[in-house]
């Protein structure tokens, strides 16, 4: 399903299996307010998310470099090890991802700009590099359209 944000101005898409959890419920669940998006599906009643985030104001490359960069180094700062990080370029924006892992736990980490300003992030928790949430989640990211 394709989700708009109005107030980002930028739509994306989501699998069919998620289901979005409402704003007004963030409070029940702990969810920061920050949060854009949170999606949740249940897998043998384990609780898969996705949370879209907002960052600070990127307003040229550079500065969005630096943001990632300070990302890492928040990472590295909770104990999280970064084993690889990559990015790629598609025309509409830089999509930089961190693989990271934390006491036998692996994430993939992705963050791009929307509207030629915004950074956005996400995070989930994977298997492995390349099974099927790393794909969700980079076929999400790929999908991201300005508005």
């Amino acid at each position: 399903m394709r989700i708009e944000n109005t107030e980002y101005g930028f739509s994306f898409v989501v699998p069919d299996d998620y289901a979005e959890i409402p704003k007004e419920d963030y409070g029940k669940y702990d969810i920061d307010g920050d949060t854009l998006h949170v999606f949740v599906k249940y897998e043998d009643g384990t609780p898969r998310t996705i949370s879209l985030s907002p960052d600070d104001v990127a307003e040229n490359e550079e500065e969005y470099l630096e943001l990632v960069a300070l990302n890492e180094k928040n990472m590295k700062r909770l104990g999280l090890k970064i084993d690889e990080r990559t990015f790629k370029t598609d025309g509409r924006a830089r999509v930089d991802t961190l693989y990271s892992s934390f006491r036998g736990l692996r994430f993939v980490t992705r963050f791009t700009v929307v509207k030629k300003e915004r950074m956005i992030a996400c995070s989930v928790e994977i298997g492995g590099k390349g099974d099927e949430y790393d794909s969700i989640l980079a076929a999400l990211f790929d999908s991201i359209e300005d508005i």
